[in-house]
């Protein structure tokens, strides 16, 4: 890419790319700014990857509503194919800049639970989506955006781990693995680490669970440990990612990496946090799997299982 003063800048073709880049053309405009070209509107529909026009209002609202790259990606590629569509049959409310449309588009995706329902938006005749999402759906919003606020706990780990380390940092990898997650996301996981927190709490036994990644692929396990014995909880985070690694490798071929997110509190029963360690098992490490290894992983871990999908409002 070249720019105005003639300083040319070369992009990883591997990591910007019309599958994975995604655009925004914010205009910092306090009122309605007017008709756009057709044609500018219509390059940014035809474009390889998603680029949207809009103003900083209308990002602000967006942003309330997909306040993860995860999620802003995802409502940017939906809101793109949609537009494809849409565009061409009626292109004159996506000319007007300004007018709040992006708060109804906005409205009307997370009313669908995040999908574009085409019948819908064609039959409406005002296109007020936005203030039927708030009023319809308003319960949902409430219990959705309390689970939405506790998962903020995971917000805060990835950005310490991103703080306090150096950007070649094994650390950087597993925390990408967090940030790559969604809000729903974030907040199943916040949930599922609670659940297994209180039993920890509870019981004295150690706590883990699985699950596997949509969006880079790898699995990622939680422990939480409760004791004093730094030696035993850190060998044992990397043997809780390798035995994961060991029934996946065996009973599915995995290919990719298991992350293991490890937590130790205090000994006195107080729920404090002494200690967080990443490990991570590679699966080009473990060419092949023993009987004896397949064995001892199976008695804490089950080889890959089907999910519940996690919606916008279950």
């Amino acid at each position: 890419m070249t720019n105005e003063d003639g300083e040319v800048t070369e992009y990883d073709h591997d990591q910007f790319n019309e599958r994975t880049t995604r655009g925004v053309v914010l205009v910092d405009a306090p009122s309605i700014v007017g008709q756009l070209h057709y044609d500018t509107v219509r390059l940014t529909v035809e474009a390889p990857h998603p680029i949207a026009v809009m103003t900083r209002s209308d990002f602000e609202t967006l942003l309330s509503e997909a306040d993860t790259v995860e999620d802003l990606g995802l409502y940017l590629g939906d809101r793109h194919r949609f537009l494809k569509e849409m565009f061409y049959e009626d292109p004159g409310p996506f000319l007007q800049l300004g007018n709040q449309l992006e708060q109804e588009l906005v409205g009307h995706y997370k009313f669908f639970d995040n999908t574009f329902n085409m019948a819908s938006w064609r039959e409406s005749a005002d296109k007020r989506f936005w203030h039927r999402y708030q009023v319809e759906r308003s319960a949902d919003i409430a219990r959705r955006d309390r689970e939405n606020e506790a998962s903020e706990l995971l917000d805060g780990l990835i950005s310490a781990i991103r703080t306090h380390n150096r950007p070649d940092s094994l650390t950087i990898q597993p925390t990408w693995e967090l940030a790559m997650l969604t809000r729903r996301e974030r907040a199943f996981l916040n949930a599922r680490i609670q659940n297994k927190y209180d039993r920890l709490m509870t019981t004295g036994s150690d706590q883990k669970f699985a699950f596997t990644n949509c969006h880079t692929g790898c699995w990622d396990v939680f422990y939480l440990y409760q004791g004093i014995d730094r030696e035993v909880f850190r060998a044992e985070a990397q043997r809780m990612a390798d035995r994961k690694m060991w029934v996946e490798r065996a009973l599915n071929d995995f290919q990719l990496s298991v992350f293991c997110f490890a937590i130790r509190y205090a000994s006195l029963g107080l729920g404090d946090i002494d200690e967080v360690v990443m490990t991570v098992s590679d699966a080009h490490t473990w060419p092949t799997i023993t009987r004896e290894q397949l064995e001892e992983a199976q008695r804490y871990f089950a080889g890959m299982t089907s999910t519940r999908p996690i919606v916008e409002f279950p």
